[in-house]
């Protein structure tokens, strides 16, 4: 069963080189439902400050997980845009989420590369890599596909893998795979959702 939820959305128009007051927009968007899946498991990696990171510190806090690269041209930096989108329409909220963004390329994205690369979008996210071995192991327990392509490019070879964003709910439970053309509205709606205990 599918919900709608209205979604208060402020906007700012700017005309004739001076911004106007902030407005208010309400739009509704359709909810996909929420389950309980039951893949994905706790795991430890190394983050950007080159400090163990254990996924379990994360109770209590809804997790955005997604899987990426730091030289992806297109998929995740799309992805990260869309998770700042919905961060943004959580208001205080956004206090009780957290992104975390793992690597599928750890021979090239070491801490320091990784924490480079996460400071461009200026928001908060956990960025871990780890051994091959390691990011093998996570990837396969969330079912995320990657895979080194032939494809080369100015930056160097890419990867080809997996962009869903894994919802998990403050217990540890994935809840919710989000697609690529799910819009940060709907992010946001999800998110809430889980909060108050859906």
């Amino acid at each position: 069963m599918r919900e709608w939820i209205l979604v208060l959305v402020l906007c700012a128009a700017c005309t004739a080189g001076h911004e106007e007051a902030a407005v208010s927009e309400t739009v509704e968007v359709e909810l996909p439902e929420l389950k309980k899946l039951d893949f994905g498991e706790d795991f430890v990696l190394t983050d950007q400050n080159n400090a163990a990171f254990d996924s379990r510190s994360l109770r209590g806090r809804v997790v955005l997980l997604f899987f990426g690269f730091t030289t992806c041209p297109d998929a995740c930096p799309t992805t990260l845009s869309r998770l700042s989108l919905a961060l943004d329409m959580l208001g205080e909220d956004r206090d009780r989420v957290r992104i975390v963004w793992v690597t599928v390329d750890p021979e090239r994205d070491t801490p320091a590369r990784t924490k480079a690369y996460l400071e461009y979008w200026q928001m908060p996210v956990i960025g871990l890599t780890g051994t091959r071995e390691e990011i093998d192991d996570v990837a396969g327990n969330y079912g995320v596909y990657h895979k080194r392509s032939e494809e080369e490019t100015e930056a160097g070879y890419l990867v080809d893998h997996t962009t869903l964003v894994y919802l998990i709910d403050p217990e540890g439970s994935l809840r919710y795979l989000s697609q690529p053309h799910d819009e940060p509205a709907v992010l946001a709606g999800l998110i809430r959702k889980v909060l108050d205990g859906a």
